[in-house]
């Protein structure tokens, strides 16, 4: 099929396929918006996270990793409490 393809074809529907994510990106994005909408459903306004944070980061995608405040610890066990239904948080 490839060769019965025109350079104006294969350009045609090489920007397609650029359009959406395709396989397993398609997938991931799809994840990611579930946990993205899960999570800021369940927070308060000033506290949502944007799509990007859900996105899966392979190792040449990573962020330099910068050490967790004890304000950020605190915040995760409260939502962690608060999933599990221990504690009321304001």
């Amino acid at each position: 099929m490839l060769r019965s393809l025109t350079l104006e074809q294969f350009l045609e529907l090489e920007a397609w396929y650029g359009m959406q994510p395709r396989g397993d990106a398609r997938h991931d994005l799809h994840e990611a918006r579930a946990l993205h909408q899960f999570f800021n459903l369940n927070v308060r306004k000033e506290d949502r996270l944007p799509l990007e944070d859900f996105m899966l980061k392979f190792e040449d995608q990573q962020e330099e990793k910068k050490p967790q405040s004890n304000e950020d610890k605190l915040w995760i066990l409260r939502l962690m409490a608060q999933g599990l239904g221990s504690i009321k948080v304001n």
